[in-house]
């Protein structure tokens, strides 16, 4: 049996969002795309994209990306991450 993967859920100051968006420009700019990826999946994606992307690839594999669904729970309920 598979372990139970944690949602990565991270609320963000504006100056973290600041932050965290100004080294991923800095990190395209210098051509690390693997830096810049990682960096944005940190910044809490739109809800409504979280749901058609879980819709996609099911909830599993969306937590499984390590995508911020911070806002997503905010937005739909600690049950959006069950079904």
């Amino acid at each position: 049996m598979m372990d139970q993967l944690t949602p990565f859920m991270k609320k963000l100051t504006k100056a973290e969002r600041d932050d965290i968006y100004n080294k991923a420009m800095a990190a395209l700019e210098q051509g690390d795309d693997d830096e810049y990826d990682r960096l944005c999946y940190m910044l809490p994606v739109n809800p409504q994209s979280a749901n058609d992307i879980k819709k996609l690839i099911g909830i599993e594999a969306l937590i499984a990306s390590g995508i911020n669904l911070i806002e997503a729970v905010e937005t739909y309920g600690e049950e959006w991450l069950n079904n």
